[in-house]
């Protein structure tokens, strides 16, 4: 067996971003930027108001006061849309409302509630500073300003700047398209009767919704019998579709583990087979390559928790590297115990666990059923502790490391 960071290394090694291709922007979320991104053009793109209010030079307020106000010819009137340019005397002043350009030769905005207007002229009782409530053209950026850099993962917020650049198509890494096996004569359809010994596939569900937080929006699940050719058969269409294969059961060293055995056949080279956690220590992964196409093959464990595990610790920082976001593992945060763990030592355990941020930080609370069959045990776990390999007991309020079970690219 190797470590869990000697399987993380080994699986960065092997996978890189996927080729370049647009989409348009409003198909681009939770894609990432193939190249950089630069301001077409100067924002704001204009002087305009932050307010509703009337557009002044500041010097011609100079003097006004609630004693001696300062009344100017109300000579026009702007809002959003409006070109805005057309040229007013000295001495007057123009409405403009939020967000609409200020007029060439003024430098100031007074907000409509501080003014009244009456009769075809506006009367100030304050000085205006110059700049008052004033958006300037490119106080923000300037045209050519490098605004985004490639790699970046595009939120939402990022997709809002990219619509208000104007951008209809964006340059990003192709979405890896993903395929689940789950394999097994036991596994049942939702919703199906259950024979006796029969139980209802749950992994590739809880995979294939894992796979859709992330934005994958190219999902493929099918299920296998314990039957040779039929799981060497579904293995063979799923290559030919998906960037990234993952199977669930079948990886370990029964009579009826056969995931690996059609791997092989099929000219998969296995990277590594075990690694030393607990749950999930028969993960597989490898590399499958044939006429210019390179797929990434995760082996996951059957048992429901151990193939949600695996998938979270191994197969998504792969799939967030095929997206163009780089290789990260999950982040790592400090937590204290809240009660005591004991553990075998040999073997790095991931325990989980509710968090809770508090006071005096965030506080880790193991969830008591930690069988890799219970997957009720999984609906309350917002997180995994990370127990050192050699740990045996673990004392409450000790300082421990903790990945949060979000379902984000790190």
């Amino acid at each position: 067996m190797i470590s869990y960071r000697e399987a993380l290394a080994k699986i960065a090694a092997e996978v890189g971003p996927l080729e370049p291709t647009s989409l348009p922007v409003d198909e681009c979320l939770f894609r990432s930027l193939s190249e950089s991104v630069k301001a077409p053009f100067d924002a704001p793109r204009f002087d305009n108001s932050a307010v509703d209010g009337y557009a002044v030079r500041a010097i011609d307020l100079a003097q006004a006061s609630p004693e001696s106000p300062v009344e100017l010819p109300l000579c026009g009137k702007v809002q959003a849309g409006d070109a805005g340019s057309l040229a007013y005397p000295e001495g007057s002043t123009v409405q403009v409302l939020t967000g609409a350009a200020i007029p060439s030769g003024f430098d100031a905005m007074v907000m409509q509630e501080d003014v009244s207007a009456e009769n075809g002229s506006v009367r100030f009782v304050h000085p205006a500073e110059r700049g008052a409530h004033v958006r300037w053209q490119g106080e923000e950026y300037r045209t050519g300003h490098r605004l985004f850099e490639a790699g970046t993962r595009i939120t939402p917020q990022l997709l809002a700047s990219l619509a208000g650049l104007g951008m209809a198509q964006v340059p990003v890494t192709r979405p890896p398209k993903l395929g689940i096996l789950a394999t097994g004569n036991e596994l049942a359809e939702p919703g199906a009767s259950l024979s006796p010994g029969g139980i209802y596939e749950s992994n590739s569900f809880g995979i294939e919704a894992a796979a859709k937080t992330l934005g994958l929006t190219h999902v493929v699940r099918d299920r296998a019998k314990d039957d040779p050719d039929e799981t060497r058969a579904k293995l063979e269409a799923l290559l030919l579709e998906c960037d990234c294969v993952v199977t669930t059961g079948g990886v370990s060293v029964g009579e009826h583990d056969l995931v690996r055995a059609a791997l092989g056949e099929l000219g998969v080279r296995e990277v590594f087979w075990r690694v030393a956690i607990k749950p999930g220590k028969p993960v597989a992964f490898g590399v499958w390559e044939s006429e210019g196409r390179r797929r990434l093959v995760f082996g996951l464990p059957g048992n429901p928790v151990s193939a949600l595990v695996t998938f979270a610790l191994f197969a998504v920082p792969a799939l967030g590297a095929l997206n163009g976001n780089g290789f990260q593992s999950q982040p790592e945060w400090p937590a204290t115990l809240a009660s005591e763990l004991h553990k075998a030592p040999g073997r790095m355990e991931f325990v989980r666990c509710e968090l809770e941020h508090t006071e005096s930080g965030l506080l880790a609370r193991p969830i008591e059923a930690r069988g890799s069959h219970m997957l009720g045990s999984m609906g309350g776990a917002s997180g995994l502790i990370h127990l050192p390999q050699n740990a045996e007991h673990v004392s409450a309020g000790s300082r421990v490391t903790v990945s949060p079970f979000d379902w984000r690219w790190p």
